[in-house]
């Protein structure tokens, strides 16, 4: 079945199938006009989506916590959008971080050193590709922003407490190791939940904090 359609950066009038349609309107702008049809009622609930997510805001607090990661300049939509999957990375690394330091085991620590050593040196963190490669393209949604000097500041950061985390660990100091390992964990957590990123603070402090974005300024 084809469909008549109204697409954005189309012509007025696109004679689309629904094998081409992305092709055609990778951004899923479109109305379609037989809503009536099962294929366009399938349409109609994706524009709906659409739809409500362009009137979906950031708070005022989690738009500064994103600039101040290093997050400027990116389109409010954007962000809405990419905001709880920028989460994801730290929370995972959290996550691994947390095994590593109830098991007592240097190996799965030093395991995670060239992840994050990774997500230092690229805008792009490893476990980012996690969402760019499979989750985005489930959820129709574009890729991730890519990171500030701030976040991959972090990073850098987070690899060496990790050395020093595990080498407490491998020396006997299980005191040490774990006054290490869950103070690591903690600032994990407050990053891959609030967006609150204590070493993207810390490089503001040195390096200056960015102007606040025009929406919160309004």
């Amino acid at each position: 079945m084809a469909v008549m359609l109204v697409l954005d950066g189309c012509p007025p009038t696109s004679l689309c199938s629904p094998e081409k349609l992305d092709n055609y309107c990778p951004k899923r702008y479109y109305m379609p006009l037989l809503l009536n049809t099962p294929l366009g009622s399938e349409f109609h609930s994706n524009h709906s989506r659409l739809i409500r997510t362009s009137m979906a805001t950031l708070s005022d607090t989690t738009r500064r916590r994103l600039e101040v990661q290093g997050f400027i300049g990116v389109d409010e939509q954007l962000l809405v959008q990419s905001a709880p999957w920028l989460r994801l990375a730290f929370g995972l690394c959290t996550l691994l971080a947390a095994v590593g330091t109830a098991l007592e085991s240097p190996m799965v620590l030093l395991a995670l050193v060239p992840i994050a050593a990774l997500g230092a040196i690229f805008r792009v963190h490893p476990f980012d590709l996690i969402y760019n490669h499979g989750i985005r393209h489930i959820r129709g949604t574009p890729p991730l922003p890519k990171r500030g000097a701030p976040s991959r500041f972090a990073c850098g950061l987070g690899s060496v407490w990790l050395i020093a985390t595990a080498f407490a660990f491998n020396s006997g100091a299980m005191t040490a190791g774990h006054v290490l390992g869950w103070s690591l964990v903690l600032v994990g957590t407050l990053v891959g939940t609030i967006h609150f990123c204590i070493p993207s603070m810390i490089f503001r402090a040195i390096f200056g904090y960015p102007e606040r974005s025009r929406t919160e300024t309004q």
